[in-house]
């Protein structure tokens, strides 16, 4: 017989999905950014870009203008995202990364605060630095 959850294990198991959750979005928003970034680049219109990552055009174009974000969601982890991040791009060895372009700060009160770029950032996102041929 299957025992209830206490509610410590409940918390601890919605914790873990909703940052397995975020780790997830945040690396597919990530992945959009850039086939819009590289497909502008090769000369794609607007129409096709969209059609082949099945979203609206002013999405692509909201992109192109910078309008949004590139920061992780709020529950996003670190060790999540590199797994997550690895597992979206199984296909590209070269895309692979051994850590996350973020680092999580907790304060005392439990508040979290995210640290984007910087060497964490170049070192997973090497075209950051400028070098990017």
């Amino acid at each position: 017989m299957r025992e209830n959850p206490t509610l410590d294990q409940a918390l601890t198991a919605y914790e873990a999905a909703r940052a397995a959750a975020a780790d997830t979005a945040t690396v597919a928003r990530l992945a959009m950014n850039t086939y819009v970034r590289e497909a502008t680049h090769q000369g794609h219109s607007t129409r096709d870009i969209a059609k082949a990552l099945r979203i609206p055009k002013s999405t692509i174009h909201r992109i192109r203008l910078g309008v949004g974000t590139s920061l992780p969601e709020a529950w996003s982890t670190p060790t999540g995202y590199v797994a997550a991040h690895n597992a979206a791009w199984a296909e590209a060895p070269g895309q692979q990364i051994d850590r996350a372009p973020f680092e999580v700060h907790v304060d005392e009160d439990g508040a979290r605060r995210y640290a984007i770029g910087g060497d964490v950032a170049a070192a997973v996102y090497p075209h950051l630095r400028g070098d990017r041929k």
